[in-house]
This record gives structure tokens, sequence and C-alpha cells, in this order.
């Protein structure tokens, strides 16, 4: 049974950070197409990676408190898949950056931390690294071939196409976690958190990671002026 945990924890995370590396690797690129400047990428990116920051602690705490975690695994992934085909269709800067808040907000904040508490659950106490390791691994080799292959994929079928790939491999994502991994997260445990409690988790984040998204902010604020889509 465990050999079968490990291969669908590798798998998910497989298709899932593949889906995740194209879309990271092409995006900035798209954004260029609908008339953002060079230095207004790194603004977007900033605001993108602080709402899934602050929001997932909110989901993580929330999918600790109910015990259905793969409902929120296959919720969040699922709005990742829609976000992708929605990223295809958009027609203007402003569509893109809500896009992306909606993503950070509802996709990745949501689905990630919930399947990660799901690997450490199901692995034995003396096997968690190990099985941590195979789960970023899948991960790891999902981002690297996805990352590889992104700009020939937006050269041969067009960076809009090239997002129904992604859509497509975070279904496949969803699959794998409902058909491999569903029928053992019955086991995992359910904890009753209060919010107050996992307020307290911010204290366990490092002082270098805030520090450097507020400084980052800091030198964009001060160096460059407020871009026309967030008037």
């Amino acid at each position: 049974m465990m050999n079968k945990i490990i291969f669908g924890l590798f798998l998910f995370n497989c298709c899932y950070m593949a889906a995740m590396g194209f879309t990271a690797s092409v995006l900035p690129l798209y954004a260029l197409e609908f008339g953002a400047e060079v230095t207004t990428i790194g603004p977007i990116w900033t605001t993108s990676s602080l709402v899934n920051f602050a929001m997932a602690m909110i989901w993580g705490s929330m999918s600790d408190k109910r015990g259905k975690r793969m409902f929120h695994v296959i919720l969040g992934t699922s709005i990742l898949s829609l976000t992708c085909i929605l990223y295809a269709s958009a027609t203007s800067l402003r569509q893109i950056v809500i896009l992306m808040i909606f993503e950070a907000a509802l996709g990745s904040s949501q689905a990630l931390p919930a399947f990660m508490t799901i690997a450490s659950e199901l692995s034995k106490m003396d096997e968690r690294g190990k099985t941590m390791g195979f789960f970023w691994m899948g991960g790891s080799v999902g981002w690297a071939i996805s990352v590889s292959l992104a700009g020939l994929i937006a050269e041969m079928y067009g960076i809009r196409r090239g997002f129904y790939f992604s859509a497509l491999l975070y279904l496949l994502s969803v699959a794998v976690a409902k058909i491999v991994v569903n029928k053992y997260a019955d086991k995992t445990l359910r904890r009753d958190v209060k919010f107050k409690d996992a307020l307290r988790g911010f204290k366990q984040f490092s002082l270098t990671f805030i520090i450097f998204w507020l400084a980052t902010i800091c030198f964009y604020i001060s160096d460059i002026p407020l871009p026309s889509f967030y008037l």
C-alpha cells in the first residue's frame, strides 16, 4: 500500500508542478503582449505571491478544522485548471492580473497545503522524510520538463493554446488525486484547529522571507509609477 501512496504522491505533484511550470514560464511573455511594461511584471507577481502567502494559512486552517482535505485539493486544482482556460481567452492586461490574484487566492493556496498534509499523514512516522522527498522529487521532475519545453510549445502552438496544455495537466493531477490517493485519504486525521492557532503560524515564517517581500514592494513603489491597471 505504501508504494501505491508514494507513486500517487509522486505522480500528482509531477503533473501539478508541470502545469504550474509552464504557466509561470509563459505568463510574463503573455502579459507583455497586452502592453505590460517590463518594470511592472515584478509588482504584479509580488501581489500574486502575497495573496498566496496570506490565503494559504486560511485554507490550511479550514482543511484542518473540517477534515476534508481532499475536497480542498480537488477544488483548488480544478480552479487552477479553469484559470488556465480563462488565461487563454483573456483580452486585456487587467483580466490577466485579476486571474492571477484569483488563481493565488482560491487555487494554489488551497490545493497544495492540503495535499502536503495528506502526504505527511499517510506516511509512517519514520518514513515521512522519504515520502515527502518522493513527493517533491515528482514536483521537480514535472517543473523541469515543463519549463524546458515551455518555449517550444509556445513557439509551435502559441501561448494561448499552451494554457490548455496546463489546464489538462491540472485535470490529470485531479484524476490522480481522486483515483490513486483518495481511497487512502480517509485515514488522515481531523484536527480541531482554531483560526487563532493558525495565526500563530506566522511566527514560524522566516523573517528574511518577509523582509525580502517588503523590500521588493518598497523598491517598486518608490521608483515606479503606479500601473494604470491598479487604478
